[in-house]
């Protein structure tokens, strides 16, 4: 995958991922910004309504304190207020002894007055508890699952609730989230289309630019592989342009220009290495053949005066001594002195192997297959000094 990045289109495509994923983050953020808006106003709704009917039951509580109106007075004319009260089409409020008891209940009046305490919504949650609870704490929200009407799915909501002074009543009223679910999807496919047109727009004008680069770039890679592979003749694209790969292609040209005259003494060069080469190689034999004759040539005059014979056999040793040439060279020495010392089958041809550059055992073998009769020296250690 982080190969994909090395190339320049791919260096050229990571602007618009690096703009797609700014695109996202930003969508993300108006997404959860369009579900706190349009949760806090619903929210607000709710609140304003339980605040509102919080100050008509404590209206009616100072008309009963005040001995205007007797308290069953008062409070039945509450309880009426509170049941006409509607809003958001078919939402209301209901009210609550701190107990659980129901006082009021907008919208399903036989639910008056029947204990409250343990209902629970689907997840198990003790919402009346829980609306208890924050309305003795000053007022706040608390959310549960509940269906909008019998036998429906339950739908999540939010209920503020608010104690009143005198009565103690938990007056509060709640409002559906679905609308914002349904608000913060729309926004999100809002956002989701128009991320998705200036992505697709931006990765277009990305593709269209990377070709326009990286074509040329291909091309002039393609030249400059033919001109390593030897090819001389090949034409260099792109020599008369004013940008920078016009400034690339002149910069190659001049390369081919240095690369064929650098190819042309190179091949004087090694037409000389060769010549030499030959010319050393014939030095060397000539001196080879020279040191195997005087080293033949004493031999022969040493048997000469010796006189040995098949019955009485004298050892010539022939040792390789640093191991100054490779186990085939050794052998073909031996070889060649197998071959051509005069009294042969009166000498006992030994060889000596050193083991300095760790050959030993293979000069060894190669001289027995070579011709020799006896074998000494050191096939192992590092010679017959450390030995």
């Amino acid at each position: 995958m982080k190969a994909i990045f090395y190339s320049i289109n791919g260096r050229i495509f990571l602007i618009p991922i690096i703009a797609l994923m700014a695109l996202i983050v930003a969508g993300l953020a108006s997404i959860h910004m369009i579900a706190n808006i349009t949760l806090q106003e619903h929210q607000a709704r709710a609140r304003a309504v339980t605040e509102a009917a919080t100050k008509i039951v404590e209206f009616f509580e100072n008309k009963a304190s005040s001995g205007e109106m007797s308290q069953e007075a008062a409070q039945s004319a509450a309880k009426d207020v509170l049941r006409a009260i509607r809003y958001d089409g078919n939402e209301y409020v209901i009210a609550r002894g701190v107990d659980g008891v129901i006082v009021v209940n907008g919208l399903f009046k036989k639910r008056e007055g029947t204990p409250s305490l343990d209902n629970k919504d689907a997840n198990g949650v003790l919402f009346s508890r829980d609306m208890i609870k924050e309305a003795e704490a000053g007022g706040g929200f608390n959310y549960y699952d509940w269906p909008k009407k019998p036998h429906t799915p339950p739908i999540r909501k939010a209920t503020y609730s608010k104690l009143t002074d005198g009565w103690k009543w938990v007056v509060g009223s709640g409002v559906y989230l679905d609308e914002v679910d349904a608000a913060t999807w729309a926004g999100a496919i809002k956002i989701g289309w128009v991320t998705g047109i200036v992505a697709l727009l931006t990765f277009v004008v990305a593709f269209w630019l990377g070709r326009r680069i990286t074509r040329p770039v291909l091309q002039l890679t393609e030249a400059t592989h033919r001109l390593a592979e030897g090819e001389a003749t090949v034409a260099i694209p792109g020599v008369d342009r004013q940008d920078e790969i016009g400034t690339l292609a002149q910069a190659i040209e001049i390369l081919k220009e240095k690369s064929t005259e650098a190819s042309r003494l190179a091949d004087a060069q090694e037409r000389l290495k060769a010549n030499a080469a030959v010319e050393r190689q014939a030095e060397m034999r000539k001196l080879a053949d020279g040191f195997e004759t005087s080293v033949k040539r004493v031999v022969d005059a040493v048997t000469e005066v010796w006189a040995p014979t098949p019955a009485h056999k004298c050892i010539v040793n022939l040792p390789s001594t640093v191991e100054h040439s490779t186990p085939n060279i050794f052998a073909d020495m031996i070889e060649w002195m197998h071959r051509k010392l005069a009294r042969r089958d009166a000498i006992v041809l030994s060889v000596h192997p050193h083991n300095d550059r760790g050959t030993g055992t293979a000069a060894a073998e190669f001289a027995v297959m070579a011709g020799a009769d006896r074998l000494e020296g050191c096939l192992f250690g590092n010679g017959e000094r450390t030995g």
